[in-house]
């Protein structure tokens, strides 16, 4: 966690080592409590456009940038217009998910998930822009001012606000669009971060880092998979997030769902199948000869910068369509911490 944050700390690629930490930084991350935690961060975004959610914010602070999961560690979904986030009880957040987007027009799951994880969901584009907005100055705080870690959250900034229009119409069409495509921010993010982990090592980590294309990784993934909307308005087919996709084959509740104040429901004549985690979380078919032999662990082959996790192929990623060097938690042990 400490050394991706430093990492995170550079200005550019430019630099010969790591940075400290700033003073906010090390602040909040030595307070005793999230009570202290939480002064310390009110007393830092008075004037910001947003609010981080508290309880995403101990997420965060016990677990740092990465997870397994989406969203999760740092997103952009810990954020939520001034008034939005803290205040409202999980009932409201569920009543809130449902007037913002119309009747049926969120899964169960969606609801579900958003409003028990304190997530935040824009239902405008206006809304996405303060989240992303909010994400950029909190990192800028906790990294300094305009370092390497934001620059895809504004280069995707910069995107909802010069094709407002095409945001609008494609909001039209498809009300999750903002939503997918934070994700897709989050996703862009989360994969910098660990392919950062993997190769800024020895004397000049950010050398390596640049003769590895990372310098330019995250605005050229975010182009990739947003070119065809910014040059002809076409929609990308973007993904949710891995939480809500289970039986998301649309954005609407099956017919004859009751939605109660909690985001549960029934379906009348019906009884809800369990749900499995997405393919490319858990493996669907692990082979039992790749996992590490008793008393081995995977670090022991496949720490990082070790000769093994060096030139591995590279295929399609799932969400940003990007190719990426395969996983090989995900080969190994069956299944991908970053989801």
């Amino acid at each position: 966690m400490v050394y991706l944050l430093e990492l995170l700390s550079a200005r550019d690629f430019q630099e010969t080592r790591a940075p400290p930490m700033t003073r906010f930084a090390e602040n909040l991350f030595r307070a005793r409590n999230l009570s202290r935690a939480t002064n310390i961060l009110a007393n830092e975004m008075r004037d910001w456009e947003g609010e981080v959610i508290q309880s995403t914010l101990a997420d965060f602070l016990a677990a740092g940038f990465l997870s397994r999961t989406q969203p999760g560690g740092f997103t952009v979904f810990m954020f939520a217009p001034v008034g939005q986030g803290t205040r409202l009880t999980k009932e409201l957040r569920a009543q809130r998910l449902v007037e913002s987007f119309g009747e049926g027009k969120l899964s169960t799951d969606m609801i579900r998930t958003f409003s028990a994880a304190e997530f935040f969901v824009p239902s405008h584009k206006y809304e996405a822009q303060d989240q992303l907005t909010t994400a950029i100055r909190f990192l800028d705080s906790l990294t300094g001012s305009r370092s390497i870690a934001s620059d895809g959250y504004r280069h995707g900034l910069q995107v909802l606000k010069k094709h407002s229009r095409q945001v609008s119409e494609a909001m039209r069409t498809d009300s999750l669009f903002v939503v997918k495509f934070l994700h897709l921010l989050d996703c862009v993010f989360q994969r910098f971060c660990r392919d950062l982990l993997d190769v800024a090592h020895g004397s000049n980590p950010f050398r390596a880092a640049t003769d590895a294309g990372l310098h330019l990784s995250m605005k050229s993934q975010i182009d990739a998979q947003m070119s065809s909307f910014t040059i002809i308005g076409a929609v990308p087919p973007l993904s949710l997030p891995p939480l809500l996709q289970s039986n998301q084959q649309s954005n609407r509740l099956p017919q004859g769902s009751i939605v109660d104040g909690s985001g549960n429901s029934t379906r009348r004549g019906s009884t809800a199948a369990p749900q499995e985690e997405p393919w490319h979380i858990h493996h669907p078919s692990p082979v039992d000869d790749w996992k590490p032999p008793a008393g081995k662990v995977f670090s022991d082959f496949f720490a990082r910068g070790s000769q093994h996790t060096r030139n591995c192929p590279k295929v399609p990623h799932h969400c940003t369509g990007k190719k990426q060097s395969i996983c090989l938690h995900y080969c190994v042990k069956g299944e991908c911490q970053s989801g």
